[in-house]
């Protein structure tokens, strides 16, 4: 029997490199609201992530998926496991480049006879 957990990675968004997992009880229930307004509940297959109306059709769609899907999983030796790119001769070069250098001033403006909400104060000059 195959066992299978969904999930979930919560980074905290004060730091980029904390977070934690969470167990997903349900998938459904956490995305059937993202995918229709109305409330009604999809039925996700956990291998495809294909998603149905109704659990027959996930019932008859899980007995062709894992038919169809089966394959094994090679991850790579502790030797190959970076992935580097080395043929810099081979790179896209750009098709134009811009170099550019402008000095601006702020010069102050007179403020308008009409007391408006907002004014131009100042002028970029180039």
């Amino acid at each position: 029997m195959e066992k299978h957990a969904n999930i979930l990675y919560v980074q905290d968004p004060r730091d980029d490199n904390a977070g934690h997992f969470a167990y997903i009880k349900d998938l459904s229930r956490l995305v059937s609201s993202q995918l229709n307004k109305y409330r009604h509940k999809k039925y996700f297959c956990d291998r495809c992530l294909h998603y149905f109306s109704s659990s027959e059709r996930l019932q008859s769609h899980t007995t062709d998926c894992e038919k169809m899907n089966d394959c094994s999983i090679r991850l790579p030796s502790e030797d190959d496991k970076w992935l580097e790119f080395k043929n810099h001769t081979n790179k896209e070069q750009l098709p134009f480049i811009v170099y550019a250098d402008l000095e601006c001033v702020l010069r102050r403006t007179e403020p308008a006879e009409r007391e408006d909400a907002s004014y131009t104060y100042q002028q970029h000059e180039v």
